[in-house]
């Protein structure tokens, strides 16, 4: 079970990659609340995951093709 205290929100694209995370904290709600609003628009999907996943989990997405022109 994961309590408050040792957990996260986590983005995660459709590609399966955790691409944002921040710890859930009761004092910034309103902040927590705006944040996940905006990983919503680009997409994510919103996972309560703990800290320890993150930890593990977290990367950059190896799924996106970079520009190389320019």
């Amino acid at each position: 079970m994961i309590n408050d205290e040792n957990s996260c929100y986590v983005g995660i694209k459709d590609c399966g990659c955790a691409v944002a995370a921040m710890v859930i904290n009761s004092e910034h709600k309103k902040e927590n609340a705006k944040e996940i609003a905006k990983w919503i628009r680009e997409g994510l999907t919103i996972e309560r995951k703990s800290v320890q996943w993150v930890n593990e989990n977290f990367k950059r997405c190896i799924h996106v093709k970079v520009n190389k022109s320019g």
